[in-house]
């Protein structure tokens, strides 16, 4: 099979696995930008830990409780965060990324702000440029960038590759030969988003998304449960089909022999009948009646004899 149909394929398999599986649009720039640059290197359950310490650190932001009772927070500005010292975003958990942030939040407030993320949308119909638009910031990458412009500004052909997106790569889309032993430097980045597109085409950022949610481990357990279920499923809807066809099958070879039986005991004459045309029974029926009208003949067709 063609590298190009394996991930098409791969792809319906996913799709009909995870059905509910989207790309949720981040309206809050300022947050997408920090929490993808949160992202890079890390994993997602410690990354939405340092965001949510980052927002619990202005307790003027909280808006409600969730329904464990948990209090949440809206994002924080540009300001607040500048208020920020290096020593207590480390502490906040941020670890090797609290300078990042610490830099990130003052290159930002000298570009212009919020301004400045809101001007790179307009260059969204020119990829190359709003993406060196957000890697003049700390931290952010041509992978991280590629998240924000994916999820913040809706540029759903982008595809940011990643460790994963790398792998899925190697199994789906590219031959092994492309890119075995190969480190994932810029031509390798750029071979492969050039297949995803080239496969999913416009939405070639939707595609990855929903493969890659199908690589995580608690997704990949209940789409390993769906399939046994399906299969199942699949397995007594067959044990049924085969147990109607039976019955149908039995009742068949039952009802033939008492047909032919029946056959058996039918007179020669009827016999004969069954198989003289139509035509010809209706003439012979005809003539019959006529001659039983006849004072000459019985019932049983023999002539009387005249009365004196």
């Amino acid at each position: 099979m063609a590298t190009e149909d394996r991930g098409l394929a791969e792809f319906r398999i996913a799709a009909v696995t995870l059905p509910g599986v989207r790309v949720v649009r981040v309206l809050d720039l300022l947050e997408c930008v920090i929490a993808f640059m949160g992202s890079a290197n890390n994993n997602i359950k410690r990354n939405m830990q340092m965001l949510e310490s980052l927002c619990a650190a202005f307790p003027t932001n909280k808006v409600a409780c969730d329904p464990d009772g948990n209090d949440c927070f809206r994002f924080p500005t540009l300001e607040q965060l500048s208020t920020l010292s290096e020593e207590v975003l480390w502490s906040l958990g941020w670890g090797y990324r609290a300078p990042r942030l610490f830099h990130l939040v003052r290159e930002l407030l000298d570009l212009g702000g919020d301004s400045y993320l809101a001007k790179v949308s307009s260059l969204k119909d020119n990829v190359a440029a709003a993406r060196a638009a957000l890697t003049r910031l700390s931290g952010v990458g041509r992978k991280v960038a590629d998240c924000v412009l994916l999820f913040g500004y809706g540029a759903d052909s982008v595809v940011p590759v990643d460790t994963h997106c790398f792998q899925l790569a190697q199994r789906f889309l590219l031959p092994a030969e492309a890119i075995e032993g190969k480190r994932l430097n810029a031509a390798v980045y750029d071979a492969i988003v050039t297949q995803w597109q080239t496969t999913f085409g416009a939405k070639a950022g939707h595609a990855f998304m929903v493969l890659f949610v199908l690589e995580l481990a608690d997704f990949r357990k209940a789409a390993a449960a769906k399939a046994a279920a399906a299969e199942a499923a699949a397995a007594v809807a067959e044990a049924h089909a085969e147990e109607v066809l039976d019955e149908e099958t039995a009742a068949v070879a039952m009802s033939t022999p008492a047909r032919r039986k029946q056959r058996r005991h039918l007179s020669p004459s009827h016999e004969a009948a069954c198989q003289t045309p139509r035509k010809v029974q209706q003439t012979r029926r005809w003539n019959f009646t006529a001659a039983a009208a006849s004072p000459y003949f019985s019932r049983r067709g023999a002539r009387r004899e005249p009365e004196p």
